[in-house]
């Protein structure tokens, strides 16, 4: 003889019931324990026993409000004795407080207006980005995004461009003139490997070979290039030498570099990278060494500092780059309103939103590979980069660690930093507070 249910919960275990169905029920049951066949025109009595009669529900919800009321109640409680030190102890800490406050309301009663704004203008970028496509058909490949539009926004003296410097090695004893040269063989190695690895038929990084343009007040993508190889990687320009000199001296490779940093790019501009090979070395004269220049300029729209520095070494180098290079190319450096929001407004409003951002220095530190990559065998040595001083930015200094050495750079307008030695002051400077922290830390 089978029991009879006695509570609710055994009659659900019974029927094969969930807890959470009996919940849902708020633990009532409509007959004795389970459901009871009901023959037509019977009626049916309320059971006043039923749990849910208890609370209706607004009673439940004010019920819920109070408990919710009484813990906001204890948790302001508990940080008031928490904070209690942190006590307001003059007017202008009132005041700040007050302009934090006041500036958190105008943002809420402004904000309905600033994401109108928004959707409007990207509501019209979508429309410029349709035109555009129809009227360039296939070469369109679309508008610049994010942080590249930002740079693709520069002036005539101020320009976006990233230039890597770096050289490669030989014996004064193996050193010959013309075409046979250390620099011919370079410059020849370069254009293969580019050539092979980057513009064949299916090219892993097309980018590289679109033109930037701007129409209609917005950059965009074409793949209407002629250029080649040749008109990418070329020789870079030569050093009158007084009687007598072979080779140039680090004053004149540096005086050299201040002329190309800021200089247009192939195809009037509209490129966004080429590589100068130097055919005049410098000569280290404690090592007895010949040291070849080689000049990368990148185009900062192109992509951020360490995606292009990967896609660089992957581009000219004897070996795969090592993978520990490959894990920081994929960490994504760029903030929010760069990365979203600059790429919505047209050229001429994002010039003069650029224009108020009143920044005079910028540093920028970049990790590189602490294997030095080979080209033909010959290390790739003295690694470093600089960074565009647009806008108001007089001064960049960068910092890249790269062979198990930290390389020191400077760009600086010579309306701020007038001579060359008061630039290598500032880098004497930062070398010294490195040593200096560092005897702090051994002393620790």
């Amino acid at each position: 003889m089978a029991l009879e249910a006695t509570t609710f919960f055994d009659w659900a275990s019974n029927q094969g019931v969930s807890f959470w169905e009996v919940v849902s029920r708020n633990f009532t049951h409509p007959g004795p324990f389970g459901p009871v066949p009901i023959s037509n025109g019977a009626q049916l009595v309320p059971d006043e026993n039923r749990l849910d009669l208890l609370l209706s529900p607004a009673q439940f919800g004010l019920l819920t409000g109070v408990v919710l009321f009484l813990f906001l109640r204890h948790k302001i409680a508990r940080w008031r004795e928490e904070h209690s030190h942190l006590k307001m102890t003059s007017s202008a800490d009132i005041r700040r407080a007050a302009y934090t406050f006041l500036t958190f309301l105008e943002f809420l009663a402004l904000a309905p207006f600033l994401c109108t704004v928004l959707l409007v203008f990207q509501l019209y970028r979508t429309v410029i980005g349709a035109v555009l496509k129809h009227r360039h058909g296939k070469h369109f490949k679309g508008l610049l995004d994010g942080a590249d539009v930002v740079w693709a926004i520069e002036d005539q003296n101020s320009r976006g461009m990233i230039n890597i410097m770096a050289n490669v090695e030989e014996t004064v004893a193996t050193w010959t003139t013309g075409e046979g040269s250390m620099s011919a063989e370079i410059l020849l190695t370069l254009r293969k490997r580019i050539s092979s690895r980057l513009m064949r038929n299916y090219r892993p990084h097309p980018k590289m070979f679109w033109k930037r343009n701007v129409e209609l007040g917005y950059y965009f993508w074409s793949d209407q290039s002629e250029l080649t190889v040749e008109d990418y990687i070329r020789y870079m320009d030569t050093m009158p030498l007084a009687d007598g000199k072979r080779f140039i001296e680090e004053q004149q490779l540096r005086s050299l570099l201040s002329k190309i940093n800021n200089r247009h790019l192939p195809a009037d501009h509209t490129s966004s990278w080429e590589v100068l090979v130097g055919r005049q070395p410098l000569l280290d004269k404690e090592r007895n060494i010949l040291q070849y220049p080689i000049l990368f300029r990148v185009h900062h729209s192109l992509g951020d500092g360490v995606a292009l520095m990967r896609l660089l070494l992957e581009a000219i180098v004897d070996k795969e780059v090592p993978s520990r290079w490959k894990h920081l190319s994929k960490l994504k450096i760029n903030y929010w309103i760069m990365s979203k929001m600059t790429c919505l407004f047209p050229e001429t409003i994002l010039r003069k939103i650029l224009k108020s951002a009143h920044s005079t220095l910028a540093i920028s530190n970049l990790p590189g590979p602490q294997q030095m990559p080979r080209i033909q065998g010959r290390e790739l040595k003295n690694l470093c980069f600089f960074i565009p001083n647009l806008g108001t930015t007089a001064v960049g200094i960068t910092l890249l660690t790269y062979g198990g050495k930290l390389q020191l750079g400077i760009l600086a307008d010579r309306a701020v930093i007038r001579t060359e030695d008061e630039a290598h002051s500032i880098l004497r400077g930062t070398i010294e507070e490195i040593e200096r922290m560092g005897q702090l830390l051994d002393e620790v």
